[in-house]
């Protein structure tokens, strides 16, 4: 059963497109680049149950973010997000995220005072494009200027699992090699493929030392979620 209340989902399912993005040291949500044509076929890709759950990203110093991944249809997922940051006492802007450790989060959220937003939903289905593996999501019932209701709008991450309770989520660069202007899926795919394991495809400069950037998702446990359920319940 899902963890989101009716009234959460009515208001991510009228939701603006917003995507998952990184940059040093904080993890937000807002509009991003993103590639014009869809990776992948979701017709033909297979729902990896694993990834089913609520997943926790989280900066100690920043907001930290809960993704709800549900079942859409056996081949493809239903993606909604909800960021979460802790008032600061005698800080007006200052926030201080919930804890790394998904174990803590139910005594985080026990102690109140949270500031909540909310985004999505997303469809999302997975790829495979030169040895790794891929998460394509979709904006759901989002305005198309092309075809009046539908996704204009595609944002795609290589997935790295590590075991069944963390995964690394890194965004495709739509800037690289000018994935962002080609019109046809198979030429997108082409250039996905041809990079999959090139750092560059990422956003990295390859002629910098900096470490590539990636979301660190945690899963959080099945203990967790009735105090989830009353975040979510209370924090309308």
């Amino acid at each position: 059963m899902s963890l989101l209340p009716a009234w959460l989902k009515a208001r991510l399912t009228s939701a603006a497109c917003l995507i998952f993005v990184t940059v040093p040291s904080i993890l937000v949500l807002q509009g991003c680049d993103s590639i014009s044509v869809p990776i992948g076929n979701p017709e033909r890709s297979r729902a990896d149950p694993v990834l089913g759950g609520v997943w926790l990203v989280s900066d100690p110093d920043n907001s930290a973010l809960l993704a709800f991944i549900e079942p859409y249809d056996k081949r493809s997922w239903l993606i909604w997000a909800v960021n979460v940051s802790r008032k600061q006492a005698g800080a007006e802007d200052n926030t201080v995220g919930p804890p790394s450790d998904p174990a803590a989060l139910s005594d985080w959220l026990a102690q109140g005072d949270e500031n909540i937003t909310s985004e999505g939903p997303f469809k999302a289905w997975l790829t495979r494009l030169g040895g790794e593996r891929f998460l394509v999501l979709e904006p759901i019932r989002q305005l198309s200027t092309k075809r009046g209701v539908g996704a204009d709008d595609w944002y795609v991450f290589r997935i790295e699992m590590r075991g069944n309770d963390a995964f690394l989520a890194s965004m495709v660069d739509p800037h690289f090699q000018d994935i962002d202007k080609v019109t046809t899926t198979r030429a997108a795919e082409a250039i996905i493929r041809k990079n999959a394991r090139n750092s560059a495809l990422y956003g990295v400069d390859p002629d910098s030392d900096e470490d590539q950037e990636s979301l660190p998702f945690v899963r959080v446990p099945q203990s967790a979620y009735d105090v989830v359920r009353e975040l979510l319940t209370t924090g309308k």
